[in-house]
């Protein structure tokens, strides 16, 4: 059993050839070498003699190879000099010692997580900003934390939540909050009658939940701004009615796009070289460790990711790292076959169709490709069946509102 001073100080353990063993003995015994015998084994370079000794006797004894040539050897090294020293050398390791020795004296007095309950619409990064600009984030002391003030401070911050209340538990801060409910636009009372207009030229197919007077038949063909259902009834023998127009009204309608595709364009190829910048993220503080050296790329794309860790899963620590990577493309101009032109031109136009009419259902196509020049073009008539159903507001004096209503009190 090693003896505890023994490692407190550090010891080594060396070797040295059998023949020479009477010749390290006496040595040792001569400038006050302390030493342990750990017996004889067979090596590579045969019969060898182990001693441990501190590591002072040890650079004494290494004398023996300096002044008399003896082939002495140190095999390994032990004790705390030698584990510190290995610390000193892994900047990585100091620093996360640096950081438990941190987070074990101030854990108990800071908070280190912040989790919301109750809200649906509003998003935990959203109360969580707001919360640090009230006065409670993560990394702040819970002895300056005014729950009271801080709630106060985020209500009047706030006009998407009504209520709030801050509860911190160790080192967590639990955060229940009511969201303020959506006011539903109620319709303005000014608005008496309105019209359906047609929004896009096309053939009358069918109709849909419409209330009105209905101007059109199916099979008509309509164009843009015409007249589709009215919200005024009446003659010049009945008394005028007056009605908001409702519901959707379907119609074919031909739409035409014209798609070019240049046969040469630039393509972006990555080299694999990268840089890359790395960030601790410490609470609210950045602590910049790592980045490659040198000037930037010319052409580069920048990734960036932060990792925060989750030891066990049981909860994101307010510790992570934030990376940054610098990767290198560079660009050169290619040329497209007649084929592949086409592919991506077929791409680009059906992208378009269903950006620009989403809810239209597709009746027929017809498409058409060719090259002019060094641009492949390719033309398209897609036919879809669309509402085209379009309000427009009746504007109505106020004497006529008054008679309107007059009209439905039957007076």
């Amino acid at each position: 059993m090693i003896h505890p001073l023994l490692f407190l100080v550090g010891y080594e353990i060396i070797s040295v050839p059998e023949k020479n063993g009477v010749d390290f003995v006496n040595f040792c015994a001569q400038n006050s070498c302390r030493y342990h015998s750990m017996g004889k084994r067979q090596v590579d370079d045969g019969e060898r003699l182990f001693f441990r000794m501190h590591i002072i006797s040890a650079s004494r004894a290494r004398l023996l190879r300096t002044r008399h040539g003896i082939d002495l050897k140190t095999h390994s090294a032990h004790g705390i000099p030698f584990l510190a020293l290995g610390v000193l050398k892994r900047p990585g390791l100091l620093l996360g010692l640096a950081v438990f020795c941190f987070l074990t004296l101030t854990s108990g007095s800071i908070i280190w997580d912040i989790r919301i309950e109750g809200n649906e619409r509003v998003s935990d990064s959203e109360i969580i900003e707001i919360l640090k600009e009230s006065g409670m984030g993560v990394g702040s002391k819970k002895e300056d934390i005014d729950v009271d003030g801080t709630e106060t401070r985020f209500l009047i911050a706030s006009d998407k939540i009504s209520w709030m209340a801050i509860n911190i538990t160790g080192t967590v801060a639990d955060v229940e909050v009511r969201e303020v409910e959506p006011v539903v636009p109620e319709v303005d009372d000014g608005v008496i009658a309105s019209n359906l207009v047609c929004g896009k030229n096309g053939v009358i197919v069918g109709f849909e939940e419409v209330r009105g007077n209905i101007a059109v038949a199916i099979g008509d063909a309509v164009s843009e701004g015409d007249l589709l259902v009215g919200g005024v009834y009446g003659t010049a023998d009945t008394p005028l009615r007056l009605t908001r127009s409702r519901g959707k009204v379907f119609a074919l309608c031909d739409n035409v796009y014209e798609i070019k595709v240049p046969l040469s364009y630039t393509k972006k190829t990555y080299t694999g070289k990268k840089k890359v910048k790395k960030t601790l993220i410490f609470f609210e503080k950045e602590v910049k460790f790592f980045q490659n050296s040198g000037n930037l790329y010319t052409s580069y794309d920048t990734i960036m990711r932060e990792e925060y860790f989750n030891p066990f899963g049981l909860g994101k620590l307010p510790l992570g790292i934030r990376t940054v990577e610098y990767a290198e493309y560079t660009e050169s101009t290619c040329v497209r076959s007649e084929a592949e032109a086409l592919a991506e031109a077929n791409f680009l136009l059906w992208q378009k169709v269903y950006r620009e009419i989403p809810d239209a259902t597709l009746e027929s196509k017809k498409i058409f490709g060719h090259l002019e020049g060094e641009v492949y073009v390719l033309d398209a008539l897609i036919q879809t069946v669309e509402n085209v159903a379009r309000e427009r507001v009746i504007e109505v004096e106020l004497t006529a509102i008054k008679d309107y209503k007059k009209q439905e009190r039957g007076g």
